[in-house]
């Protein structure tokens, strides 16, 4: 049996925020691009399991420059970038879990591809993801670019900081 091509939407919206979701026969991937890129679901439709955590608790909004990570911590996959903790790493200042969370990213649509791009202000890192879902398996592809466009040494983190939904029966 052939495999669907993956479809992109940009017409669905949680609590007053615009997602985009990749979707084909084994996935369904929903993306935030004004919160960071933020991936706020991967459900997986043969097994019907959603790899995800969510706090209930919480509405989906995006977030300004410097506010606490924790007390606005969703769910999903964020990626933490330039740094994790508030710091000082050489001579900038680092908010909570980094700049990229509260940024709101250019989103385009090309083809089965998701591409988002942004600039950390503060850092002046250029950021550059591309989501595709493979045909032939329930596979996520992100490619990455991160480009220093500040003319000044950078020394960063850079990670992926994901809640996964897990149940009482689950093994690991």
């Amino acid at each position: 049996m052939g495999r669907l091509k993956s479809t992109l939407r940009n017409d669905i919206w949680i609590d007053n925020v615009r997602l985009v979701r990749l979707e084909n026969s084994f996935l369904r991937v929903d993306v935030a691009p004004e919160i960071g890129g933020r991936i706020i679901r991967v459900y997986n439709k043969t097994l019907q399991i959603e790899f995800l955590w969510k706090n209930e608790r919480l509405s989906l909004s995006p977030a300004q420059p410097g506010d606490a990570y924790d007390p606005r911590f969703y769910g999903g996959i964020d990626e933490v970038i330039p740094g994790d903790i508030p710091e000082r790493i050489g001579t900038l200042d680092c908010p909570d879990h980094g700049e990229l969370w509260t940024l709101q990213l250019e989103a385009q649509i090309k083809d089965d591809a998701l591409s988002l791009r942004g600039v950390l202000p503060h850092w002046g890192l250029g950021y550059h993801k591309t989501i595709t879902l493979r045909s032939s398996a329930p596979w996520i592809d992100m490619d990455y670019r991160i480009e220093n466009r500040s003319g000044d040494t950078r020394i960063f983190l850079w990670k992926l900081h994901a809640a996964v939904n897990i149940n009482a029966d689950d093994q690991v």
